[in-house]
């Protein structure tokens, strides 16, 4: 849960204090690549992502790392797809 405070402090500003307006909404993206984990074959870029549920998962006995579960919104996505080489 390395990155679980950032995660809950967004969560926090967004929907508890309701500090939700498009200056508070994020950007992101899916990046898909090869087997070699370095060359890009393409993206689905986010825009305008905003949160509104922030949960601990529910993980198995067998596992040590507690993680937690953001659900989004996604006002649009733009599918980028890399150049062939």
């Amino acid at each position: 849960m390395i990155a679980a405070p950032t995660w809950q402090a967004w969560f926090e500003d967004f929907v508890i204090n309701g500090i939700n307006d498009d200056a508070h909404e994020k950007n992101g993206a899916l990046v898909f690549l090869s087997p070699n984990r370095q060359t890009e074959l393409g993206r689905v870029n986010f825009f305008n992502l905003g949160i509104f549920k922030l949960a601990p998962a529910k993980a198995d006995a067998a596992e040590q790392i507690q993680r937690v579960t953001a659900e989004l919104y996604c006002e649009r996505m733009q599918l980028q797809m890399a150049k062939p080489l």
